[in-house]
C-alpha cells in the first residue's frame, strides 16, 4: 500500500453500483484529487484475494461476462505517476441479475395463444408472463409457471396480443429483466357444421351437396368406406362452392362423406356423415337360336341405365370370347356364319362409365342346308270353294281316302257324259275345279290332324 503524502491521491469517498445485469455490473465512484488513473480490484468473496482487473481514467467501470445470480466484490484506488497509489476505497458488492428469458415462438389458435421461451439456468425458479393488447400499453401479469411455455386461453377471436416474460429467483427474491416482446393473433370463430347429403349419379359417380355458411373461406370434403371412418380429405374449395361430384368410384359400393368449412387455418365442425351407393350395371339374361344356315339371333332383357351392350362370341363354351359388335338394342342378328356349326355367346351392358358382368353363356347351332321345311301356312287363310265344288265334295271323315273320292268323281263324270252328250267339253273343267278344291281341303285337314298329335 502506498504511503500517504500531500500529492498522493485521496481515498475514494464513495463507491457504489450503477447498474446490474445478468452478466454485467457497473461500479461508480466520486472523482479523487491528484488521481490520474483508477485501479479497480475484484474478488469472489468479501475477504478474499482482490485482483486488479482494469485501469481507467473515468470514475466508473463496467465488468462484463459475469455469471448470472452471483456475488462480486469491488474496491478502487487512485494513482498518479509521481506518488503512485492512494488509499483503497471501501468494499462494495453486487449480485448479478437473474438472466432474462427470450421468447422463441408464439402461436395463435381460435381462442388461445401459446408462448415459448428459452430455458434459464437453475437460478430461475419460475417465470412470470405479462400481456397487453397494445405494444406500448400496460402489461398485466397473467400467469406464473415453472415450465418454459405458457398457454393463454379464453381469448377473443381475431385479436392481437403482446407478451413478455420475466424469470424469478425465489431465494433472493429477484426478477430478471423483461424478455423480448412478441405478439400473436387469435384465429377466427370456428365455423358451424354444414348439412350435407349425397346422391347417386351412376355406377361410378356420387354428387355431394351442402348448405352455404357465411364468412367461410371454403370447404373441405372428406370420404370414407365406413360410417365411423377414418375419413380422408378428397377436395378443398377456396370459395362458396356447395357441391362436388366424386368420380372414378367402384360400382355397387357405398361411400360416406363429411363436409366442414374453414376460415384461414381454423377448420369448423364437420357435418354428420352422409352416404350414397353407386349403381350396379346389371347382368343380362341371354338366349340364342338359329335364324338360318348362316345366322343366329340373340335376345336379352333390358338393363336399367344401360347405354349400350357389347356382344361376345366364341367357338367353344370355355374358350376365348371376342367382342364382335356393340348395339343399343336388346337383340342382335349374327350373320355370315358357317352352317351346321355351334356358336357360343355372351353379352355385357355398358352405362357409359362402367361395363357390367358378362351374361351366362348362350349357344345355338346354325341350320344344315336342305333340312329346312316349308313355312307353315297362316291358319286364318281359307281356300275359296265354289257352290258347285261344295256340292261335289263329300265331307271329310277320318276314314276318307283319296282313291275312293276319285272313283266317285269318275262315275259321276261318265254318267253326265252320257246324259249331256255334247256338254262333255264343260264337264272336264268342272271336274278339274272339284279335284283341286278337294285336294286343298284334304291337305289342310291332314295337317291339322297331324298338328294335334
Amino acid at each position: 500500500m502506498t504511503v500517504a503524502s500531500a500529492a498522493v491521491p485521496e481515498k475514494p469517498t464513495y463507491i457504489g453500483i450503477a447498474e446490474i445485469g445478468s452478466s454485467n455490473i457497473e461500479v461508480a465512484w466520486s472523482p479523487v484529487a491528484n488521481a490520474d488513473y483508477y485501479y479497480v480490484f475484484k474478488s469472489a468473496s468479501e475477504n478474499g484475494v482482490y485482483v486488479m482487473i482494469d485501469v481507467t481514467s473515468q470514475p466508473k467501470f463496467q465488468d462484463t461476462g459475469l455469471e448470472s445470480m452471483k456475488m462480486y466484490y469491488y474496491k478502487v484506488a487512485g494513482y498518479n505517476e509521481t506518488d503512485g497509489y492512494g488509499p483503497e476505497s471501501d468494499i462494495t458488492s453486487a449480485r448479478t441479475a437473474l438472466m432474462e428469458p427470450y421468447i422463441t415462438a408464439i402461436t395463435g389458435g381460435p381462442s388461445s395463444i401459446i408462448v415459448d421461451w428459452s430455458y434459464i439456468n437453475y437460478y430461475a425458479d419460475s417465470y412470470w408472463v405479462y400481456k397487453s393488447e397494445f405494444p406500448s400499453g400496460m402489461f398485466v401479469h397473467i400467469g406464473t409457471t415453472t415450465e418454459n411455455r405458457f398457454e393463454d386461453t379464453g381469448l377473443g377471436y381475431d385479436t392481437t396480443y403482446y407478451y413478455y416474460v420475466k424469470s424469478y429467483n425465489e431465494t433472493h427474491g429477484v426478477y430478471s429483466d423483461r424478455s423480448n416482446m412478441d405478439a400473436a393473433k387469435t384465429g377466427h370463430l370456428k365455423p358451424i357444421a354444414p348439412i350435407a347429403y349425397a346422391t347417386t349419379i351412376n355406377s361410378s359417380a356420387i354428387k355431394i351437396e351442402w348448405n352455404d355458411i357465411a364468412s367461410v373461406d371454403g370447404y373441405r370434403l372428406y370420404r370414407s368406406d365406413y360410417r365411423e371412418g377414418p375419413y380422408s380429405q378428397i377436395k378443398q374449395t377456396t370459395s362458396h362452392i356447395t357441391e362436388y361430384i366424386d368420380e372414378g368410384l367402384e360400382q355397387s359400393t357405398t361411400y360416406y362423406y363429411k363436409v366442414s368449412g374453414y376460415v384461414h387455418t381454423v377448420e369448423g365442425h364437420p357435418s354428420d356423415p352422409t352416404d350414397a351407393t353407386t349403381l350396379y350395371v346389371g347382368k343380362p339374361v341371354l338366349i340364342a337360336e338359329a335364324a338360318g344356315t348362316s345366322s343366329i339371333r340373340l335376345e336379352w332383357n333390358v338393363i336399367d341405365d344401360a347405354f349400350d351392350y357389347d356382344v361376345y362370341r366364341s367357338l367353344t363354351e370355355n374358350g376365348v370370347y371376342e367382342k364382335i359388335d356393340t348395339t343399343e338394342f336388346v337383340e342382335y342378328l349374327d350373320t355370315g356364319l358357317e352352317h351346321s356349326t355351334t356358336y357360343y355367346y355372351k353379352v355385357a351392358a355398358y352405362d357409359g362409365v362402367n361395363r357390367g358382368a358378362q351374361s351366362e353363356t348362350a349357344e345355338a347351332t346354325t341350320q344344315t342346308p336342305g333340312t329346312t321345311g316349308p313355312s307353315k301356312p297362316d291358319p286364318e287363310t281359307k281356300p275359296e270353294v265354289t257352290p258347285e265344288a261344295e256340292d261335289s265334295v263329300k265331307p271329310m271323315t277320318a276314314g276318307n281316302e283319296i282313291p275312293a273320292f276319285e272313283t266317285q268323281v269318275e262315275d259321276n263324270a261318265q254318267s253326265n257324259d252320257v246324259k249331256n252328250g255334247s256338254a262333255g267339253f264343260v264337264l272336264p273343267i268342272f271336274l278339274i275345279l272339284a279335284i283341286l278344291t278337294t285336294g286343298v281341303l284334304y291337305a289342310r285337314a291332314k295337317r291339322r290332324v297331324g298338328s294335334k298329335k
